[in-house]
């Protein structure tokens, strides 16, 4: 009698499998599993450390995973509903952190940053002129100007200024400078209705060349102390802003409309041809470059030191991994594995 056909034979190899089946299963998520896993993080590590650049990365297939995984489809399926969900929360965070900018800026990249701001930047010149320059600049300009030569007139003109030919009056005649003075006020006032348009018509041009002036200038002195200082006063001033403070001037409907402007950025950049093109590029020219040297090697020649957390990467990542290996999928993969196996050594396999 064959094994497949002794009923007691049979019975021993279904509880064997059946035996099997239960160890493999909590084999899988058992602490010795764990820990096997936290070790192969660490051999695994070690191993990669140790392989040539070529045996690791195919770069056209990297490449051409890079296309299907970065595309405009990421930002707007998975990017911008996370961003929608969590929009209200970290404008709630926000604008309860009463912290100063330089709170999270340490005081060694401060000096970076005021280092960076005293440097001379063409784009920096240009866009103050494309500011100091504008229409907009130009009428507010213009009515500033308006307003302190109207101011100068009034004060410093010795016709009607107190100080100037009134007050003589008062002192020469001062019975009768009253009716002399009303006769001045209505002088003034015509004088008034025909300085006006002059005033406007002369800042019509000197306003623009006061401003073209102010900004050659800028740019002329653009290296120099004071206006290194001023940058540099610009840059503490934005520091001293409180995180709350900034928050709550951008707002919500601020937040939705920079996060909407990241977003379709990042999705435009993502779809352009020309940027996959020199990305594939790049991709191949550094395997090429370092196909033969280990990833050890590539990390000492880009003076890469640090050496990654394997613990933390294990506590962040064996849950999930657990919570595969629990599932109906993987168990039902399992058994089906130990049930071929015995089916072989029994020869009963269809």
């Amino acid at each position: 009698m064959t094994l497949l056909h002794d009923p007691q034979a049979r019975a021993l190899v279904d509880e064997i499998r059946a035996r099997q089946l239960a160890w493999a299963s909590a084999q899988l998520v058992s602490p010795e599993a764990e820990a096997t896993y936290r070790q192969g993080l660490r051999l695994g590590w070690e191993a990669v450390l140790k392989t040539p650049v070529a045996h690791l990365i195919d770069p056209n297939g990297l490449a051409d995973a890079l296309d299907r995984l970065l595309d405009a489809k990421v930002v707007r399926e998975a990017m911008a509903p996370i961003e929608r969900a969590l929009r209200g929360w970290l404008l709630q965070e926000l604008q309860a952190d009463g912290s100063r900018l330089d709170a999270y800026v340490p005081e060694s990249a401060q000096a970076w940053l005021e280092q960076l701001v005293a440097r001379s930047a063409p784009l920096r010149t240009r866009i103050t002129r494309v500011v100091i320059e504008h229409p907009t600049t130009e009428a507010v300009m213009r009515d500033v100007l308006h307003d302190a030569l109207t101011d100068f007139s009034n004060k410093v003109n010795p016709f009607f200024a107190e100080w100037g030919l009134p007050a003589l009056l008062k002192k020469v005649l001062p019975l009768g400078a009253g009716a002399v003075l009303r006769s001045m006020d209505a002088v003034k006032g015509e004088f008034d209705k025909r300085l006006e348009p002059e005033i406007r018509r002369f800042l019509q041009g000197a306003s623009r060349q006061a401003l073209r002036k102010l900004a050659g200038m800028l740019a002329a002195q653009e290296e120099s102390a004071p206006a290194v200082a001023l940058r540099q006063a610009i840059l503490e001033a934005v520091l001293s802003q409180t995180v709350s403070e900034l928050s709550t001037e951008l707002g919500a409907e601020g937040l939705v409309l920079l996060q909407g402007a990241i977003d379709e950025t990042t999705a435009h950049l993502l779809s352009l041809d020309s940027l996959r093109a020199r990305r594939r590029v790049a991709v191949l020219a550094f395997v090429q470059a370092h196909a033969n040297a280990t990833v050890g090697e590539v990390l000492a020649h880009y003076w890469v030191t640090h050496t990654p957390d394997l613990d933390a990467v294990a506590d962040a990542t064996w849950p999930v991994v657990r919570a595969a290996l629990q599932s109906g999928p993987v168990q039902g993969l399992l058994a089906a594995w130990i049930h071929r196996f015995f089916d072989e050594v029994t020869g009963t396999a269809g």
